[in-house]
Protein backbone atom coordinates (compact mmCIF):
# COMPACT_ATOMS: atom_id res chain seq x y z
CA UNK A 1 0.00 0.00 0.00
CA UNK A 2 0.90 3.46 -0.75
CA UNK A 3 1.66 5.74 2.30
CA UNK A 4 0.22 9.04 1.46
CA UNK A 5 2.53 12.48 1.80
CA UNK A 6 0.33 14.42 4.76
CA UNK A 7 1.55 18.23 5.23
CA UNK A 8 1.25 19.26 8.61
CA UNK A 9 -1.30 22.52 9.03
CA UNK A 10 -1.70 21.32 12.89
CA UNK A 11 -5.67 20.49 12.29
CA UNK A 12 -7.40 18.62 15.18
CA UNK A 13 -7.88 14.55 14.76
CA UNK A 14 -11.68 14.16 14.11
CA UNK A 15 -11.03 10.19 14.82
CA UNK A 16 -10.02 8.15 17.21
CA UNK A 17 -7.02 5.77 15.94
CA UNK A 18 -7.25 2.19 15.87
CA UNK A 19 -4.86 -0.27 17.60
CA UNK A 20 -1.43 1.32 16.50
CA UNK A 21 -2.37 4.73 16.36
CA UNK A 22 -4.02 4.53 12.51
CA UNK A 23 -7.47 4.56 10.91
CA UNK A 24 -8.77 5.17 7.57
CA UNK A 25 -8.54 8.45 6.62
CA UNK A 26 -12.07 9.93 5.17
CA UNK A 27 -10.24 12.04 2.53
CA UNK A 28 -8.00 9.53 1.35
CA UNK A 29 -9.12 6.19 2.35
CA UNK A 30 -5.89 5.58 3.43
CA UNK A 31 -4.61 3.51 6.67
CA UNK A 32 -2.04 6.05 8.53
CA UNK A 33 -1.34 8.38 11.77
CA UNK A 34 -2.47 12.07 10.43
CA UNK A 35 -5.87 11.70 9.08
CA UNK A 36 -7.04 15.29 10.70
CA UNK A 37 -4.41 16.55 8.14
CA UNK A 38 -4.73 14.84 4.78
CA UNK A 39 -6.30 17.30 2.09
CA UNK A 40 -4.95 14.83 -1.07
CA UNK A 41 -6.90 15.05 -3.95
CA UNK A 42 -6.82 11.34 -4.59
CA UNK A 43 -7.53 8.31 -2.95
CA UNK A 44 -5.15 5.71 -1.77
CA UNK A 45 -4.88 4.16 -4.90
CA UNK A 46 -4.72 6.99 -7.06
CA UNK A 47 -8.60 7.66 -8.21
CA UNK A 48 -10.06 10.88 -7.80
CA UNK A 49 -11.27 11.77 -3.68
CA UNK A 50 -14.91 12.21 -3.24
CA UNK A 51 -14.59 14.66 -0.47
CA UNK A 52 -12.04 17.25 1.10
CA UNK A 53 -12.08 19.73 3.91
CA UNK A 54 -13.12 23.18 3.62
CA UNK A 55 -11.29 26.45 4.77
CA UNK A 56 -13.33 25.36 8.36
CA UNK A 57 -11.54 22.20 8.47
CA UNK A 58 -14.91 20.36 7.68
CA UNK A 59 -15.84 17.47 5.56
CA UNK A 60 -17.32 18.14 2.42
CA UNK A 61 -18.30 16.76 -0.70
CA UNK A 62 -18.01 17.64 -4.33
CA UNK A 63 -21.64 19.55 -4.12
CA UNK A 64 -20.06 21.24 -1.31
CA UNK A 65 -22.56 19.64 1.28
CA UNK A 66 -21.64 18.69 4.81
CA UNK A 67 -20.55 15.50 5.57
CA UNK A 68 -20.66 14.11 9.68
CA UNK A 69 -17.21 12.78 10.70
CA UNK A 70 -18.26 10.30 12.95
CA UNK A 71 -20.50 8.42 10.18
CA UNK A 72 -16.92 7.44 8.75
CA UNK A 73 -15.59 5.90 11.72
CA UNK A 74 -16.06 2.54 12.29
CA UNK A 75 -18.34 3.10 14.90
CA UNK A 76 -20.88 5.51 12.92
CA UNK A 77 -22.63 8.07 14.39
CA UNK A 78 -25.54 8.13 16.82
CA UNK A 79 -27.06 11.43 15.80
CA UNK A 80 -29.51 12.20 12.75
CA UNK A 81 -28.81 12.87 9.51
CA UNK A 82 -29.26 16.32 8.45
CA UNK A 83 -28.56 19.32 6.09
CA UNK A 84 -25.25 20.43 8.28
CA UNK A 85 -25.08 16.48 9.39
CA UNK A 86 -25.39 14.55 6.49
CA UNK A 87 -24.74 10.75 6.63
CA UNK A 88 -22.78 9.27 3.21
CA UNK A 89 -19.43 7.65 2.94
CA UNK A 90 -16.79 10.24 2.22
CA UNK A 91 -15.47 7.36 -0.14
CA UNK A 92 -18.28 6.33 -2.10
CA UNK A 93 -21.18 8.26 -0.97
CA UNK A 94 -23.08 5.20 0.09
CA UNK A 95 -25.54 5.98 2.87
CA UNK A 96 -25.05 2.70 4.68
CA UNK A 97 -21.66 2.66 5.77
CA UNK A 98 -18.31 5.55 6.16
CA UNK A 99 -15.18 5.60 5.35
CA UNK A 100 -14.13 2.83 8.07
CA UNK A 101 -16.33 0.23 5.81
CA UNK A 102 -16.10 1.39 2.75
CA UNK A 103 -15.30 -0.98 0.26
CA UNK A 104 -12.78 1.02 -1.46
CA UNK A 105 -10.40 1.84 1.37
CA UNK A 106 -7.41 0.39 2.01
CA UNK A 107 -6.91 -2.49 3.72
CA UNK A 108 -3.74 -3.25 6.26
Amino acid sequence: MRKPKIEDNGNQVFANGAAGGSTVCAICLGIHQAVSRCRLPQLWNGSPARCHRDERNRLTNRNGINICLDFQRSGGCRGQAGPNHTHECSGCGAPDHGAAGCPLRAHA
